[in-house]
């Protein structure tokens, strides 16, 4: 994947990275009407992971160690169906991109919805050792320290 990057001075910085990319964006944008569990095989599908009990397990497993295992088929919810609160949004958005262990991993602004850059970094840590992801690079983006 190549990637450019604009510094103070608006030079442009081409990068190669390797392997694949997943990107949580600020806002999570997703569908209020699935549920955890229904997201995610859904978005298990469309990144062409086959379907069965490995993928089953893959996605009980992220959901314990973002701490959405309660969660799990509660409905995400919007702003006409009560659902997951902001922080598990974002921890469900984090479980989406993580399920296909992307060796670069981009997260913008990671500490909204998670209270503190504390969380985030627990977050990422939890899902990098214990996900099968530990040769992944993850990338801050608006980062916030106070």
């Amino acid at each position: 994947m190549r990637l450019l990057f604009a510094t103070p001075t608006y030079v442009y910085i081409i990068v190669n990275l390797p392997g694949a990319t997943a990107f949580v964006p600020q806002d999570d944008r997703l569908h209020g009407f699935y549920t955890c569990r229904k997201y995610m095989q859904h978005y298990a599908r469309l990144a062409g992971l086959p379907r069965g009990a490995a993928t089953e397990a893959k996605i009980d497993t992220l959901f314990k160690q973002l701490g959405l295992a309660g969660q799990a088929d509660t409905i995400v919810g919007d702003i006409f169906l009560k659902g997951l609160s902001g922080g598990q949004k974002r921890r469900l958005s984090v479980a989406l991109e993580a399920l296909t262990e992307p060796n670069n991993f981009f997260l913008d602004e990671p500490t909204s919805g998670l209270g503190n850059y504390k969380n985030a970094v627990q977050i990422m840590l939890c899902v990098s050792e214990k996900g099968g992801m530990e040769n992944s690079q993850f990338y801050f983006l608006h980062l916030n320290y106070y």
